[in-house]
């Protein structure tokens, strides 16, 4: 989710085509489920993560509200895994949902368990689970160290490994974006490797490339000046991943560890991301960890004060060809 000061920061930026107009009179759209994971916090910013609709503005810019209800991940059939979805997200954990959830600690196949992602709740978790999974996996083993400089504890903020491991075949999460199709976030196989060439296959976007390593940096505000750098491959193992860096993706199979889940959102991110039961497995399951969103997102996901408009003429205003200057 985008936060308060981030979405104030566009709102300004927007205004100078047009003083007088919110958003400078550019048409905005905006998309998103609040009862999914919260704004990060960034304190070197002054962002306290604070969520979007407590702009000034929002309300009365906002005024047409469309509710999309159509699962479009999870297959057809799966009503329950559906309606579970929603309640965890609601922090409703009847006996129905408490005796569902728990059913699901059982193993999945051994074709869809070799083929899963794993899911944890903290870096901590994933790191741990990573080294012990590219220990096992067949192979030689690479180790690429960074190039820092700067403060020490401004390095440790940044996102890249310091030290990164990895092997032929390995799975592997891009952290940083390259391209249009290659954002932060895709996942691929490692395809080739030598001491200073990585070569990734990123099937769901259907590209295989040569990864160079780029530069990391912490800024710092208050000085205008950066304070840290890291060179690495911006890449990290991804045998498994956070709730947080998974959330938006689509996977066939998941096996979630609810241990150390700590906020709102991330049980009914993590089991959304799945396409079916047969897919999913949940373990470490205690109803502690379906935390309630707080009142506020809970009002405005269910429209509290809102009062819908049939008019919506004044965002369906359509340019003709002839106020259209085109180049060729």
């Amino acid at each position: 989710m985008i936060s308060r000061k981030t979405f104030d920061t566009i709102y300004n930026v927007c205004k100078i085509k047009n003083p007088n107009l919110p958003f400078g009179g550019i048409q905005i759209v905006l998309c998103g489920d609040f009862y999914q994971l919260p704004p990060v916090v960034n304190l070197k910013y002054n962002d306290t993560g604070e969520y979007c609709f407590h702009c000034n503005f929002f309300d009365d810019v906002f005024r047409h509200r469309i509710v999309l209800d159509q699962n479009m991940r999870t297959k057809s059939g799966e009503i329950f895994l559906t309606s579970t979805v929603q309640s965890v997200f609601e922090g409703n954990c009847s006996d129905e949902v408490n005796a569902f959830l728990n059913s699901l600690s059982r193993p999945l196949s051994s074709r869809r368990s070799a083929l899963s992602t794993k899911l944890f709740a903290t870096n901590a978790l994933v790191d741990d689970y990573n080294r012990t999974a590219m220990m096992k996996h067949p192979g030689d083993l690479f180790e690429f160290f960074a190039k820092d400089q700067g403060h020490a504890k401004d390095l440790e903020r940044i996102g890249a490994p310091k030290m990164l491991w990895m092997k032929n075949g390995c799975p592997v999460q891009l952290i940083h974006t390259l391209s249009e199709k290659l954002v932060n976030g895709v996942t691929g196989i490692v395809q080739a490797l030598t001491a200073e060439k990585v070569v990734v296959e990123f099937p769901s976007v259907n590209i295989t490339r040569e990864i160079p390593k780029i530069s990391f940096t912490v800024f710092n505000p208050k000085d205008n000046r950066v304070t840290a750098e890291r060179e690495q491959f911006p890449l990290k193992p991804a045998f498994a991943l956070t709730i947080h860096k998974s959330q938006g993706m689509t996977l066939e199979n998941v096996e979630i560890d609810c241990c150390s889940i700590f906020q709102p959102g991330q049980l009914g991110v993590a089991i959304s991301r799945v396409r079916s039961v047969e897919g999913l497995r949940v373990v470490n399951f205690h109803p502690r960890y379906l935390l309630k969103p707080t009142k506020e997102v809970t009002d405005i996901m269910n429209g509290a004060g809102f009062e819908p408009q049939e008019d919506l003429s004044c965002c369906r205003k359509t340019k003709t060809l002839s106020n259209i200057k085109c180049h060729i």
